[in-house]
């Protein structure tokens, strides 16, 4: 049987630039869905490498820095009928909470409603025809203080999708991130997929850690529709599905990392044990030393945090002393990478 585009995609990538395969999939696929999407990880993971490569190989995009609903109207003819990308490199870059979440907001609404239109003493914006992705690189500090904000649970929670990238290249290349992608057929040809069937169940429960019932069957059904027409197909196949879950699963790292301690209270990020299972996840063994210059903070910072989360962890190696995987780590990373 024939290897699915995706997965020739994530090899391609994977011989260059190892560890960046499974991601530079997933975003070529976000952008085929005309979805909205975060990839979150701290600075130094490899965000910026595949969100330029992407800027250069998708048929049209948008780069931008910052952009509120009010700076929009000088794009407002090019956004009308746009089936571009909207790129932004890093959400830290706007210097602002308020900023972020404004901007994120109003390019999801976007994404989702296919539409803006905002009339008021000063402004008169209207952009209709919107068929297009946006994507965002976020570091974990950032989607931090975005996760309380009142727009997480009535916008941003149901209508983006988080990535969780969690994989440092520990052999960092210089070289740009330059390949080709063939962008198939137009997905709006693709029959809608049957959700109903034995084999989206998998994807359905991915799905739910991130989505409400309505929107997951959506987002679902749109990645699958995206991957059939990637592959050169206007059907979708349990192929699609196969290859899908294998892409969706550090969407499942939601569960793990962003935590409710009331069924109303407020989420919390549980950074730090995100950030050691991007260093278990990245390394066959890590010291104190690699920790500490990954975060850029001091030794005595690493080894607090490590003894915080002793059952992560098991020494196997010392001079120096080496951090490996417990068990119930490697079943947890599984899961996730």
């Amino acid at each position: 049987m024939p290897t699915h585009y995706l997965q020739e995609l994530q090899n391609e990538v994977d011989a260059t630039h190892k560890g960046l395969g499974k991601l530079y999939a997933f975003c070529v696929l976000a952008a085929k869905a005309e979805q909205a999407l975060l990839i979150v990880s701290p600075p130094g993971c490899g965000k910026s490498t595949v969100l330029k490569a992407l800027r250069r190989q998708l048929p049209e995009t948008i780069w931008l820095e910052t952009m509120t609903e009010a700076g929009m109207n000088p794009y407002a003819d090019q956004l009308t009928d746009y089936r571009g990308s909207i790129l932004f490199d890093d959400l830290a870059g706007m210097r602002t909470a308020y900023r972020r979440e404004h901007t994120l907001s109003t390019f999801t609404a976007l994404v989702t409603n296919h539409e803006i239109g905002s009339h008021t003493g000063h402004q008169h914006l209207e952009i209709t025809g919107f068929h297009g992705s946006v994507m965002c690189g976020c570091q974990p500090v950032v989607l931090a203080p975005l996760l309380k904000s009142e727009n997480w649970d009535g916008l941003l929670a149901d209508k983006t999708i988080r990535y969780y990238h969690l994989k440092r290249p520990v052999e960092p290349v210089l070289a740009e991130l330059d390949l080709e992608v063939r962008w198939g057929k137009d997905i709006n040809n693709v029959s809608e997929p049957l959700m109903a069937d034995p084999w989206y169940v998998p994807l359905l429960e991915i799905g739910k850690t991130q989505w409400t019932k309505g929107r997951n069957m959506e987002h679902t059904s749109a990645l699958l529709k995206a991957a059939a027409a990637l592959d050169e197909r206007l059907e979708v196949t349990p192929e699609d599905a196969k290859i899908l879950m294998e892409v969706m699963k550090p969407l499942a790292a939601e569960a793990q990392f962003v935590v409710k301690e009331s069924l109303d209270g407020e989420r919390r990020m549980r950074r730090d044990y995100m950030y050691l299972l991007i260093e278990f996840a990245s390394y066959d063994g890590f010291t104190v030393d690699d920790l500490a210059e990954d975060y850029r903070t001091s030794k005595a910072t690493a080894y607090a945090v490590l003894e915080r989360n002793s059952p992560l962890w098991v020494i196997r190696k010392k001079s120096p002393t080496k951090y490996y995987a417990s068990i119930t780590t490697h079943e947890t990373l599984s899961e996730i990478t």
